[in-house]
């Protein structure tokens, strides 16, 4: 209140955040937490606006909003996108860790090269939201698919400062508090800490 933030930014669902400024949407390590509930009556009663900037589309909000609302944003865009491409999408949500094992080589080829090819799509860039909506959606579905935890961790890692710097761009004359795990942001040489 004394330096008058009025954005918080929560390490969780970037495009349900950014959509719906609900805790629901937040991991449940911090909205279900007994230690943070004054925190979140605090933000409710001074009209905090909570912001995520986690890859992984983990929220309930995400798995049901973010194929259809993708389907409809490629389809005003007229960008070229199939059926297969948005059943993909809805799979990875779905699956997360569990995609090298539920689904296909062929369909995770196929969803890198679409995906690929729709952000290359020049004026993409110019709907700032959705083309950082998409990089986060490859991603999450890279986080999911890494074999080695340690390339998993920088992956996310990796995105979710591409997400800080895409709020300070966009919002330059707003000021975020950022709430994250130390096992992210921690100034340390543990191994750990990957990247």
């Amino acid at each position: 209140k004394e330096h008058k933030f009025e954005n918080i930014i929560f390490e969780s669902d970037f495009f349900a955040l950014y959509n719906k400024h609900d805790k629901n949407n937040l991991y449940g390590v911090w909205s279900q937490a007994k230690q943070c509930q004054e925190l979140f009556t605090f933000l409710n009663n001074q009209a905090i606006t909570i912001w995520g900037i986690d890859n992984k589309l983990h929220s309930s909000y995400s798995k049901k909003e973010f194929p259809q609302a993708l389907s409809n944003f490629l389809d005003e865009q007229k960008i070229d996108f199939t059926k297969r491409y948005i059943s993909i999408v809805d799979s990875i949500l779905k699956f997360e860790f569990n995609l090298n094992d539920l689904m296909e080589k062929e369909d995770l080829q196929y969803f890198d090269e679409e995906t690929n090819r729709i952000l290359s799509y020049s004026k993409l860039s110019e709907r700032e939201f959705w083309h950082q909506a998409i990089k986060n959606l490859k991603s999450c579905s890279i986080t999911y698919r890494a074999k080695d935890l340690k390339l998993s961790i920088e992956e996310r890692d990796k995105q979710m400062a591409d997400n800080l710097d895409f709020f300070a761009n966009s919002y330059p004359n707003k000021k975020f508090i950022v709430w994250a795990a130390n096992a992210h942001i921690a100034k340390t040489n543990s191994e750990y800490m990957g990247e």
